[in-house]
Protein backbone atom coordinates (compact mmCIF):
# COMPACT_ATOMS: atom_id res chain seq x y z
CA UNK A 1 0.00 0.00 0.00
CA UNK A 2 2.78 2.39 0.87
CA UNK A 3 4.94 1.48 -2.10
CA UNK A 4 5.53 4.13 -4.71
CA UNK A 5 4.16 3.84 -8.24
CA UNK A 6 7.67 3.34 -9.56
CA UNK A 7 8.39 0.40 -7.20
CA UNK A 8 5.28 -1.45 -8.41
CA UNK A 9 6.31 -1.32 -12.07
CA UNK A 10 7.98 -4.20 -13.90
CA UNK A 11 11.67 -3.78 -14.84
CA UNK A 12 10.79 -3.06 -18.47
CA UNK A 13 8.28 -0.50 -17.37
CA UNK A 14 10.78 1.04 -14.96
CA UNK A 15 13.07 1.86 -17.87
CA UNK A 16 10.25 3.52 -19.80
CA UNK A 17 9.13 5.40 -16.69
CA UNK A 18 12.64 6.75 -16.17
CA UNK A 19 12.89 7.88 -19.78
CA UNK A 20 9.57 9.71 -19.54
CA UNK A 21 10.54 11.42 -16.27
CA UNK A 22 13.85 12.56 -17.71
CA UNK A 23 12.16 13.85 -20.83
CA UNK A 24 9.60 15.75 -18.74
CA UNK A 25 12.27 17.35 -16.56
CA UNK A 26 14.29 18.28 -19.64
CA UNK A 27 11.23 19.86 -21.21
CA UNK A 28 10.62 21.93 -18.09
CA UNK A 29 14.23 23.07 -18.06
CA UNK A 30 14.01 24.02 -21.74
CA UNK A 31 10.79 25.99 -21.18
CA UNK A 32 12.27 27.81 -18.20
CA UNK A 33 15.38 28.73 -20.15
CA UNK A 34 13.29 29.91 -23.08
CA UNK A 35 11.05 31.96 -20.83
CA UNK A 36 14.06 33.68 -19.33
CA UNK A 37 15.43 34.55 -22.75
CA UNK A 38 12.15 35.81 -24.22
CA UNK A 39 11.76 39.62 -24.33
CA UNK A 40 9.32 41.18 -21.91
CA UNK A 41 6.12 42.87 -23.10
CA UNK A 42 7.80 46.23 -22.62
CA UNK A 43 10.83 45.13 -24.64
CA UNK A 44 8.61 43.80 -27.44
CA UNK A 45 6.62 47.03 -27.49
CA UNK A 46 9.80 49.09 -27.57
CA UNK A 47 11.15 47.03 -30.44
CA UNK A 48 7.99 47.06 -32.53
CA UNK A 49 6.34 50.43 -31.86
CA UNK A 50 9.24 52.85 -31.69
CA UNK A 51 8.66 55.69 -34.13
CA UNK A 52 11.26 56.28 -36.85
CA UNK A 53 13.67 59.20 -36.69
CA UNK A 54 12.31 62.34 -38.33
CA UNK A 55 13.65 65.62 -39.63
CA UNK A 56 12.80 68.32 -37.10
CA UNK A 57 12.48 71.99 -38.03
CA UNK A 58 10.99 75.21 -36.62
CA UNK A 59 8.67 76.22 -39.47
CA UNK A 60 6.67 78.73 -37.41
CA UNK A 61 9.60 80.56 -35.79
CA UNK A 62 8.82 83.85 -37.55
CA UNK A 63 5.51 83.90 -35.67
CA UNK A 64 7.18 83.33 -32.30
CA UNK A 65 6.70 79.55 -32.20
CA UNK A 66 10.19 78.06 -31.88
CA UNK A 67 8.95 74.52 -31.26
CA UNK A 68 10.47 71.68 -33.26
CA UNK A 69 8.03 69.99 -35.66
CA UNK A 70 8.03 67.13 -38.13
CA UNK A 71 5.93 67.25 -41.29
CA UNK A 72 3.26 64.64 -41.93
CA UNK A 73 3.81 62.37 -44.91
CA UNK A 74 3.34 64.58 -47.99
CA UNK A 75 2.17 67.31 -45.64
CA UNK A 76 3.11 69.91 -48.25
CA UNK A 77 1.12 68.20 -51.05
CA UNK A 78 4.13 68.32 -53.36
CA UNK A 79 3.42 64.70 -54.34
CA UNK A 80 -0.21 65.32 -55.20
CA UNK A 81 -2.71 63.41 -53.08
CA UNK A 82 -0.24 60.68 -52.09
CA UNK A 83 -0.74 59.70 -48.40
CA UNK A 84 -4.11 61.51 -48.31
CA UNK A 85 -7.71 60.41 -48.83
CA UNK A 86 -9.69 63.21 -50.46
CA UNK A 87 -13.48 63.54 -50.57
CA UNK A 88 -16.17 66.05 -51.51
CA UNK A 89 -14.20 67.82 -54.22
CA UNK A 90 -10.94 68.30 -52.32
CA UNK A 91 -7.99 68.55 -54.71
CA UNK A 92 -4.36 69.53 -54.89
CA UNK A 93 -3.90 72.83 -56.75
CA UNK A 94 -1.02 74.93 -58.03
CA UNK A 95 0.08 77.69 -55.69
CA UNK A 96 1.99 77.17 -52.48
CA UNK A 97 1.35 78.96 -49.22
CA UNK A 98 3.02 82.34 -49.56
CA UNK A 99 5.67 81.97 -46.82
CA UNK A 100 7.17 78.70 -48.13
CA UNK A 101 7.86 77.50 -44.59
CA UNK A 102 8.95 74.08 -45.85
CA UNK A 103 10.92 74.93 -48.98
CA UNK A 104 11.16 77.86 -51.41
CA UNK A 105 10.68 75.39 -54.27
CA UNK A 106 7.30 74.12 -53.05
CA UNK A 107 4.50 74.86 -55.51
CA UNK A 108 1.27 73.17 -54.37
CA UNK A 109 -1.42 73.26 -51.69
CA UNK A 110 -4.77 71.59 -51.02
CA UNK A 111 -8.12 73.21 -51.85
CA UNK A 112 -11.15 72.24 -49.74
CA UNK A 113 -14.56 73.47 -50.95
CA UNK A 114 -17.37 73.62 -48.42
CA UNK A 115 -17.99 70.14 -47.03
CA UNK A 116 -14.86 68.65 -48.60
CA UNK A 117 -12.42 66.70 -46.47
CA UNK A 118 -8.88 65.36 -46.52
CA UNK A 119 -7.65 62.53 -44.28
CA UNK A 120 -3.95 62.00 -43.71
CA UNK A 121 -2.28 58.62 -43.65
CA UNK A 122 -1.86 57.06 -40.21
CA UNK A 123 1.44 58.07 -38.69
CA UNK A 124 3.35 56.82 -35.68
CA UNK A 125 3.90 59.40 -32.97
CA UNK A 126 5.17 59.60 -29.41
CA UNK A 127 2.45 60.19 -26.84
CA UNK A 128 3.93 63.64 -26.18
CA UNK A 129 3.27 64.68 -29.80
CA UNK A 130 -0.10 66.24 -29.16
CA UNK A 131 -0.07 69.39 -31.29
CA UNK A 132 -0.72 69.82 -35.01
CA UNK A 133 -0.19 73.11 -36.85
CA UNK A 134 -0.46 74.02 -40.52
CA UNK A 135 -0.70 76.89 -42.97
CA UNK A 136 -4.27 77.89 -43.82
CA UNK A 137 -6.10 80.31 -46.08
CA UNK A 138 -9.74 80.91 -45.22
CA UNK A 139 -12.81 82.01 -47.21
CA UNK A 140 -14.29 85.51 -47.16
CA UNK A 141 -17.00 84.44 -44.72
CA UNK A 142 -15.70 85.38 -41.24
CA UNK A 143 -17.68 82.61 -39.51
CA UNK A 144 -16.16 79.80 -41.59
CA UNK A 145 -14.29 77.07 -39.74
CA UNK A 146 -11.91 74.26 -40.57
CA UNK A 147 -12.88 71.17 -38.59
CA UNK A 148 -10.01 68.99 -37.39
CA UNK A 149 -10.58 65.39 -36.26
CA UNK A 150 -7.75 63.37 -34.76
CA UNK A 151 -8.24 59.58 -34.66
CA UNK A 152 -5.78 58.19 -32.14
CA UNK A 153 -4.98 54.51 -31.63
CA UNK A 154 -2.71 53.47 -28.77
CA UNK A 155 -1.52 49.98 -27.79
CA UNK A 156 -1.27 49.22 -24.06
CA UNK A 157 -0.99 46.07 -21.96
CA UNK A 158 -4.76 46.08 -21.53
CA UNK A 159 -5.46 46.26 -25.27
CA UNK A 160 -6.03 48.81 -28.01
CA UNK A 161 -7.51 52.17 -27.13
CA UNK A 162 -9.19 54.39 -29.74
CA UNK A 163 -9.96 58.04 -29.13
CA UNK A 164 -11.39 60.72 -31.43
CA UNK A 165 -10.66 64.37 -30.70
CA UNK A 166 -12.48 67.07 -32.67
CA UNK A 167 -11.91 70.82 -32.76
CA UNK A 168 -12.12 73.77 -35.17
CA UNK A 169 -9.66 76.24 -36.60
CA UNK A 170 -11.18 79.72 -36.84
CA UNK A 171 -10.99 81.65 -40.08
CA UNK A 172 -7.67 83.54 -40.18
CA UNK A 173 -8.70 85.60 -43.21
CA UNK A 174 -8.26 85.33 -46.96
CA UNK A 175 -4.45 85.42 -46.94
CA UNK A 176 -2.10 82.65 -45.88
CA UNK A 177 -1.42 82.42 -42.14
CA UNK A 178 -0.35 79.75 -39.67
CA UNK A 179 -3.26 78.11 -37.90
CA UNK A 180 -3.52 78.15 -34.17
CA UNK A 181 -1.73 75.23 -32.51
CA UNK A 182 -4.33 72.47 -32.33
CA UNK A 183 -3.89 70.16 -29.32
CA UNK A 184 -5.31 66.64 -29.37
CA UNK A 185 -5.04 65.49 -25.75
CA UNK A 186 -4.88 61.79 -24.92
CA UNK A 187 -6.99 59.91 -22.41
CA UNK A 188 -5.39 58.79 -19.15
CA UNK A 189 -5.11 55.16 -20.26
CA UNK A 190 -3.55 56.21 -23.56
CA UNK A 191 -0.79 58.07 -21.74
CA UNK A 192 0.50 54.66 -20.57
CA UNK A 193 1.48 53.78 -24.13
CA UNK A 194 4.92 54.65 -25.46
CA UNK A 195 3.71 55.38 -28.96
CA UNK A 196 0.50 55.56 -30.95
CA UNK A 197 -0.79 56.15 -34.44
CA UNK A 198 -2.87 59.13 -35.45
CA UNK A 199 -4.84 60.20 -38.51
CA UNK A 200 -6.07 63.73 -39.11
CA UNK A 201 -9.15 64.70 -41.09
CA UNK A 202 -9.61 68.32 -42.17
CA UNK A 203 -13.13 69.36 -43.24
CA UNK A 204 -14.06 72.76 -44.68
CA UNK A 205 -17.13 74.39 -43.14
CA UNK A 206 -18.75 77.61 -44.34
CA UNK A 207 -16.63 78.24 -47.41
CA UNK A 208 -13.60 77.16 -49.42
CA UNK A 209 -10.33 76.71 -47.55
CA UNK A 210 -6.77 76.00 -48.63
CA UNK A 211 -4.29 74.18 -46.42
CA UNK A 212 -0.60 73.45 -46.73
CA UNK A 213 2.47 72.31 -44.77
CA UNK A 214 0.88 70.16 -42.04
CA UNK A 215 3.20 69.65 -39.06
CA UNK A 216 3.13 67.80 -35.71
CA UNK A 217 5.02 69.04 -32.66
CA UNK A 218 6.45 66.34 -30.34
CA UNK A 219 7.51 68.92 -27.71
CA UNK A 220 11.11 67.81 -28.03
CA UNK A 221 12.42 71.33 -27.44
CA UNK A 222 10.09 72.33 -24.62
Amino acid sequence: MGASAASRLRPSHLHLYGVLVCAFVAALAFDAAGAGAAPSRAQRASATTQCPARTMTSPFARWGDTGKYFMLANGGFESGSTSWTLAGGARVVSGNESYHVNSPSDAYSLRLPTGASAQSAATCFDVNAQTVRLMVKGPSSPGAQLKVDAYILTHTSSGDNIRTVSTQILNPGTSWNPSSAVTFSLGQSQMLAATATVQFTFTALGGTWQIDDVYVDPFQSE
